[in-house]
Order: C-alpha cells, then structure tokens, then sequence
C-alpha cells in the first residue's frame, strides 16, 4: 500500500504545482514550437543515419523474401534436362534371356545419344517443407517485432541523448546567473568595505564562493560541450549539419533554454503521462507483485511478445532434426526421349512418360530414428525454461520500473517542495542580512543550496521523464517510435 499511497501523494503535489508550470511554459509558446520543429529535424536525421535501423530495415526485406522463398516449396517444381552422352553397354550381353541367346560371340557397339527430359514434382506431404515454411514464419515476424522495438528504442535514446543536451544547457545557466548575482553581490561588498560597513572577511568569503562558482560554470561548459557531441555522434552527422538550428547558441539564450527544458519534462510530457488511467493503473497494480504479475500475462507487451516468437523460433528449429524421420507424399512425373540424332530425338513421336504418387517411408537409419526425436524433445524442453526464465526476468525488472517510478516521483515532489523552501530562506537570509541579524556567510550557504536544489530537481525531472517513457514502451502503451 505504501507505493500507492506514495504515488497518490505525489500526484497531488503535482497537480497543485501544474498550473506553475503550465504558465512558465506558456511564457515562450514560440520557443517550445520552435523546439517542436528542432526536434523533428533531429528525429529524421536520426531515422536516416542509423546503423541500426538500416540493419534491422533489412533483416526485415530478408526474411520477407525468405517467407515467400518457403512458401514456394509447396508449389509444383518442374526441371527441364538436355544431354548428349555416349556409351558401350554390356548389361545386355551379361545379364537375363537375351544376353544367353546372343552368345558370347556378340561385342556391343560404341553408341551416342541425344536426350531431353521433362521432370515435374510436387509435394502433397513434406515435414521438411512445413517445418521450414514455420521457420521462415517466425523469422519473419521477429525480424517485424524487432524493427519495432529498435524504432522505439531509437526514439527512446533520441529523447535521452537530447534532454541531456537541454539538461546540461540549462544546468549551465544556473550556473551563469548565480555567477552574474554573486558578481553583483562582490560589487556591492567591496563598497561596503570601502565604507566601513563590511570586514576583509566578508569580501574574503564572498571572492572564495565566486571563485568556486567560476569552476563549476567551466566544468559545466564542458559537460555542455560534451552533451553536444554525443548528441552529434547519435544522429550519425557533423556540426556542419546542426548550423540552421543553431543549437549552441539556442542554448546561450536563458529564456529558450529554460521554456525548453520545462517544456520537454513538464506538462507536455511526464505530467499526462504520469495521469494516463493505463500508467496509474500499473502503478497501483505494483503494490501487489501477484496481481501485476496477472495483468502482465494479459497485456500486450513488446519484450513478452519478442520472448514468444524466439521461444517459437527456437521449438521450429528443433524440429528440424527429425524431418528425415517422417514419411513423404509426392506427385511426380516425368517426359523424355533419346535418340541418336537430335532431329529425331525432338520430333513428338514415340515419347517416353510416367506419372505417379510416390510415398517414401523411412525404415532404418544408423544413428537416427528415436535418438533424434529424443534429441528433439530435449532441445523443446530446454527451450521452454530458457522462456519461462527470460519471462520471469522481464516481469521482475517491469515491477521494478513501476516502484522506482513511484520513488523517483515522490522524490521529484519533494525536491521541488524543498526549492521553494529554499527560495524563501535565500530572501530571507538577504533581508536578514541588510538588517545586520544574519552574517554574510549564512546567505553564501542558502544561496549555494539554492542552486543545488535548482540542479537536482532538473535532474530529477529529465530522470522521472525517461523512466516514465521507458515504462511505457516495455509495456506497450507508449508507441511513438522514431
């Protein structure tokens, strides 16, 4: 009950503070549509550069010709020869009544022959054709599922790669502005010392705390920086191809960066997630592991799906090894005729045929017969609990992600409600300090916790966004793919 209890608190909060972020947001309506159109040219330079959606592109074209290629085991297959060969044949000197009365006194001739044949086939029953064509099958349908998942992974890390860049971009403004106040704030120390109003410590401290602020804004430029190029590195292009959007510089700007930020983790995005029936149903569904573990067998779920059709996959492949074992059924015929001329060979008459049903039963075969069907039914069994194990194993991680979810948005709550705690200790430590009850060093330390606070609620959020995400895809009711 706690992780529902949890979660419902947390949702209230973030009710209470949605309509906060919801006029922020609206404070930019250009920038977050802006954005939009930003992260739609990434979204196709990301579809048209990655190795990975090529790759699985093409497994797909594969199979699908390899599906089509079984199928057509089925149909009637029809073989055409032409031969010419020459010969000196004993067998009917040495062998049956004719080969007696001829006598041994008779020596056959060297002869050459002109021959066509016309061979048709068709299979009425081949275990080795319907086990194929099952393969061919379920191939083909983990090559679909997997092009899927790859999209929805791919979009998956565009976001991530993305909110990172916006993460890092907006952690440096932080940074910048606090920088621009403590600088203002020395400003105004320095002439209170001048005057006499402030001691040689308090300038001391001040400098110390914008020292430290100065390398923590060149280490986040680094990390900004960093985030760039790995953003770069996904989308499979060079600088040279981001100059329209401009990024870097989107980023400078305060404002943009800010709205886009709050856009890309706010309402637009966690929020109606995190109120959708479906994820709130999951959530509460966490609190009993029996329960979400029932509605898991039920649900419609990319990884189980992609386990079943592999679990499938492997079963027809086994059954591979006792195709020999099995009887066939076939309707062949055949059209031929030779001659010693070519002229008389192609000419209609007196043409060789036969046609029949053909069954081929196997009766003995060294090292065969149950051996491999005991071999098949132990290869099915272990295919079996390789399932039920990869089975449990994805249940678990699925429980897993609905109570981190649970914990990662309480904390986020909290996080927020301790900024705005914190916000109103720095105003108050500001006006205690004009009225000479507080000390300078009591408003760098609120101001540093300030920040702090700034910084790990804009992680948190970027966090909770990509988890929530996540959760939704393994499910399957998140289906944006890239």
């Amino acid at each position: 009950m706690w992780h529902r209890n949890f979660f419902l608190l947390s949702l209230t909060i973030t009710l209470t503070t949605l309509a906060v972020t919801s006029t922020r947001a609206d404070s930019a309506p250009s920038s977050i549509s802006n954005f939009e159109s930003v992260f739609a040219t990434l979204r196709e330079k990301a579809k048209a550069n990655s190795a990975d959606l090529k790759l699985q592109d093409s497994q797909v074209k594969q199979k699908t010709a390899g599906r089509y290629s079984s199928f057509s085991k089925f149909l009637p297959r029809v073989d055409a020869s032409i031969n010419q060969s020459t010969s000196k044949d004993y067998s009917l000197l040495t062998g049956g009544t004719f080969g007696a009365l001829l006598g041994p006194q008779y020596s056959p001739t060297e002869m050459t022959l002109k021959k066509w044949s016309i061979q048709a086939s068709a299979p009425l029953f081949r275990k080795s054709v319907l086990v194929q064509s099952q393969v061919a099958s379920d191939e083909y349908d983990e090559a679909v599922l997997k092009l899927s998942t790859v999209k929805k992974e791919l979009y998956l890390k565009l976001r991530q790669t993305l909110g990172q860049f916006l993460l890092a971009g907006y952690q440096f403004q932080l940074l910048q502005n606090s920088l621009g106040v403590t600088k203002r704030q020395s400003e105004e120390i320095n002439a209170g010392f001048r005057l006499g109003q402030k001691t040689s410590l308090d300038v001391l401290k001040n400098e110390a705390a914008l020292k430290t602020l100065e390398a923590q804004v060149a280490l986040r430029l680094q990390e900004k920086l960093k985030a760039y190029q790995n953003l770069l590195d996904f989308l499979g292009i060079d600088e040279g191809e981001l100059t329209s959007l401009d990024l870097l510089a989107r980023a400078n700007d305060s404002n943009w960066i800010s709205a886009t930020f709050q856009g890309f983790v706010g309402t637009e995005n966690s929020i109606q997630s995190l109120r959708s029936s479906e994820f709130t149903r999951w959530i509460t569904l966490s609190d009993k592991p029996e329960n979400f573990f029932r509605e898991l067998q039920k649900a419609e779920a990319p990884s189980l799906r992609l386990l079943d059709i592999q679990r499938q996959l492997q079963i027809s492949r086994v059954s591979q090894t006792t195709v020999s074992e099995w009887p066939e059924l076939s309707l062949q015929g055949s059209l031929s005729k030779q001659a010693d001329n070519w002229s008389t060979a192609l000419s209609s008459n007196n043409t060789s045929y036969s046609y029949g049903i053909f069954l081929t039963i196997p009766i003995f075969s060294w090292g065969g017969g149950i051996a491999t069907f005991l071999d098949e039914r132990s290869a099915k069994i272990t295919a079996e609990t390789s399932f039920e194990k990869s089975k449990r194993s994805f249940t678990y991680e699925l429980l897993n992600q609905a109570r981190y979810l649970t914990a990662l948005q309480v904390s986020v709550e909290a996080q927020k409600a301790a900024l705005i705690q914190q916000e109103e200790i720095v105003r108050l430590s500001q006006k205690s300090l004009d009225l000479g009850r507080a000390t300078l060093t009591e408003l760098l330390t609120s101001q540093k916790e300030l920040l702090d606070a700034k910084i790990q609620v804009s992680k948190g959020q970027l966090d909770l966004y990509i988890a929530t995400l996540k959760f939704g895809q393994d499910l399957g009711f998140q289906q944006e793919e890239l």
